[in-house]
């Protein structure tokens, strides 16, 4: 937190639904998550370890086991609570998932996940993205 205001932050992520060159979506990160339907993707950060280069980890807190579904949107990485956060954090190792559907059609698929890094005294909002 650059900001000097240790008005605290959160980093969440964000995903596209799986699709093909042709644009036929396969895999559904939102979807109901069972073996015999599109899927569904899953973060679990808690498995994961958070440490700091530079500040303390007070009140700076991994988020937990979550997927995305119809009611969430986006799985919260780390917070920091107001006050806290003002450093330079590292969370590694941390897992994410994609449920198959059983018998999936052979092809090429991508998707985008996207990192938000929200103030908690700001609309602003930073978004970096894999592909």
């Amino acid at each position: 937190d650059d900001r000097g205001s240790n008005a605290g932050w959160t980093l969440n992520i964000t995903s596209t639904d799986w699709k093909t060159t042709t644009g036929d979506m396969q895999l559904d990160y939102d979807g109901t998550g069972t073996d015999g339907n599109l899927g569904k993707m899953c973060a679990n950060p808690a498995v994961g370890s958070l440490y700091a280069e530079s500040g303390s980890l007070t009140n700076v807190n991994k988020g937990t086991l979550d997927c995305f579904s119809a009611s969430v949107t986006a799985i919260d990485l780390v917070t920091a609570s107001n006050g806290f956060g003002n450093g330079t954090y590292w969370l590694t190792d941390t897992s994410l998932g994609q449920y198959i559907p059983s018998s999936p059609t052979a092809a090429v698929y991508t998707t985008t996940i996207i990192f938000t890094l929200s103030y908690n005294d700001r609309n602003e909002l930073y978004n970096f993205s894999i592909f």
